[in-house]
């Protein structure tokens, strides 16, 4: 599972540690997602451990509201705001377990809003060019520093406010790419979208983990 559990552990950030640069600019990547009401989004990600490389592999989010369905090549990631829905392919299985805000890794949206948690210590770090298209990097620090991850990185553009690439780096040396490859507005997908149809997944096996 694809969880960020450092957003639950880290403390409260300094007040007045932060720059203000960043802030505006991360107010308004915040409010441009927001605004989208709902989204399509294509991505790839690879992970890097010092001369390993996986991937890239592909996957695709939808997104409306508190739902989202995550798709990536072994798991299948359902919430309706209600419950959670793990689809795990080679297993053939589905687990059910209570909607997880830090199972968010992939999610633009809330990438979006971390500078509003008080978990980090966050700043411009610079400005580059990718394909002739002008990002602004800021870097985040988590204030626990004994979190596994000690950096992220989000790339923005400067023209449309939206979120191009992501970066985790870790302290085993471990460094997860996500780039964000087309972005789509979409505020009508259907509330069906975010739960699996049983019917169509023939023989597969339902595990309930939600306590009573």
């Amino acid at each position: 599972m694809l969880v960020l559990l450092f957003l639950m552990m880290m403390a409260p950030a300094a007040i007045g540690s932060n720059d203000p640069a960043a802030k505006k600019i991360m107010d308004q990547v915040a409010k441009h997602y927001q605004s989208m009401k709902g989204f399509e989004l294509q991505f790839q990600y690879e992970i890097n451990l010092e001369k390993k490389k996986e991937g890239p592999f592909a996957g695709q989010l939808f997104s409306k509201g508190n739902k989202f369905k995550l798709v990536l090549p072994e798991l299948d990631l359902y919430c309706d705001g209600l419950a959670q829905y793990a689809h795990l392919k080679k297993n053939n299985e589905i687990q059910i377990s209570q909607p997880d805000e830090t199972d968010n890794r992939y999610h633009p949206t809330s990438l979006s809003t971390i500078h509003q948690s008080g978990h980090f210590e966050y700043r411009i770090l610079e400005k580059v060019n990718s394909k002739s298209k002008p990002l602004t990097v800021v870097e985040f620090k988590p204030n626990n520093r004994d979190d596994s991850v000690f950096k992220i990185k989000l790339f923005i553009s400067e023209s449309n406010k939206q979120i191009e690439k992501v970066q985790w780096y870790e302290k085993t040396g471990k460094t997860t790419t996500v780039t964000f490859l087309k972005t789509t507005v979409a505020p009508k997908l259907a509330d069906q979208l975010f739960k699996p149809d049983l019917n169509q997944l023939k023989g597969v096996h339902v595990e309930d983990l939600r306590m009573e």
